[in-house]
């Protein structure tokens, strides 16, 4: 950047002691320079270029002619117009009585509590808490293969 040699800086035998001259224009000053002529002048061309090429790009986006609706372009809508006999009031809808399908709240809950049943939470906290500890105190697939396994038949046998 000191002399007007194309080379880089790095291999530049120039001593550091003497004054810069510009690769660009040959001027009094170092080639990045931000007031070089040179470097005006190009700013100024990738300005004015950009700036064209800019108002290019808005003219062919923005049109002149309003926006002409054609129906034919467009699929017709539905429309659903429920009939009158099937019309509840929100009250004569709340207090419908369940259809055969539909099971009353208080079964759902007895078979949740059912299933529940089946497991034993404090064995299964235990079981996960051991696996855990098995799978970080070993790198071997398979040994952490046989630790799941192990866990998941602990899991589901039937003695506490």
């Amino acid at each position: 950047m000191k002399c007007d040699l194309q080379h880089a800086s790095k291999d530049c035998t120039k001593p550091a002691s003497s004054p810069p001259k510009c690769v660009n224009c040959g001027g009094d000053h170092p080639a990045n320079f931000t007031g070089c002529p040179h470097y005006l002048q190009q700013l100024n061309y990738t300005q004015r270029n950009n700036y064209t090429q800019e108002r290019q790009v808005r003219s062919t986006k923005t049109s002149n002619q309003p926006f002409q609706y054609q129906q034919s372009q467009f699929p017709a809508l539905k429309t659903h117009q429920p009939s009158s006999s099937h019309q509840q009031t929100w009250v004569q809808a709340a207090s419908r009585t369940t259809n055969s399908t539909q099971q009353p709240i208080s079964s759902v809950f007895e078979s949740i509590r059912a299933i529940m049943a089946m497991f034993n939470l404090q064995k299964l906290s235990t079981q996960m808490r051991l696996l855990a500890t098995k799978l970080q105190e070993t790198d071997d697939p398979i040994t952490k293969l046989v630790a799941v396994i192990d866990a998941v038949v602990d899991c589901f046998s039937t003695s506490k």
